[in-house]
């Protein structure tokens, strides 16, 4: 399966939970791949990587940017 975490980190803080979970796909055989939705290019990482799964890391304060970010996803 192809993961791609998708990650907010406006505090800089590193996103333990989601470096984690990455690893233990790694771990199991999938593919991973991490994007910064606030950098920017995250529908071309998207469109490139070709996921089946993709994983958001946010805080609650940071929900409202993931959900724009996400629109064109889908």
């Amino acid at each position: 399966m192809r993961v791609l975490f998708v990650i907010s980190t406006p505090s800089g803080i590193e996103p333990l939970g989601a470096m984690l979970l990455a690893a233990i796909c790694l771990r199991e055989g999938h593919e991973v791949s991490c994007a910064i939705s606030r950098r920017g290019g995250l529908l071309e990482k998207a469109r490139a990587f070709d996921p089946d799964v993709v994983a958001y890391s946010a805080s609650s304060a940071d929900m409202d940017h993931l959900r724009e970010a996400d629109r064109p996803l889908r």
